[in-house]
């Protein structure tokens, strides 16, 4: 899935966000409490429920620029991409990629079908939350 939105935020409040959640999910994950710092390279297991688990590796982690991260479990691997790129002092335009790969036959005809009927959901769902970022971060 790739997508391309221009937000009224500032690549700044923008990456903020993200890295604010992510070191959030590594602390309710692992119980360390990072710093920004600390991010590239660093590798730790989420749990879900029934057992599911990813293992989540980050890349890059480019100040106001760029946060990447890989997840993986036994039938999918992700690439996720967030590339931020100022506008002006007060928009930014976020690029999101994300790439899977399917371990085995029958993973890639599920993922495939699921994906086809779900793209549409996924990417809603997503600027959903983008205009919730949007919202929160003007009324601060």
């Amino acid at each position: 899935m790739n997508l391309s939105k221009t937000l009224n935020l500032s690549a700044e409040q923008l990456y903020h966000k993200i890295i604010h959640s992510v070191l959030e999910d590594i602390k309710n994950s692992t119980g360390e409490a990072l710093n920004e710092d600390q991010l590239s390279g660093f590798t730790y297991r989420k749990n879900f429920s029934r057992g599911q688990y990813m293992d989540i590796t980050i890349g890059d982690c480019i100040s106001n620029q760029v946060y990447q991260y890989t997840a993986a479990n036994i039938r999918n691997e992700y690439a996720i991409q967030y590339q931020i790129e100022k506008k002006d002092s007060h928009t930014c335009t976020l690029n999101y990629s994300e790439n899977m790969i399917s371990h085995g036959k029958f993973q890639q005809f599920n993922d495939k079908l699921v994906g086809f009927f779900l793209s549409w959901s996924k990417k809603r769902q997503f600027l959903t939350m983008l205009k919730q970022i949007e919202k929160s971060e003007s009324e601060v």
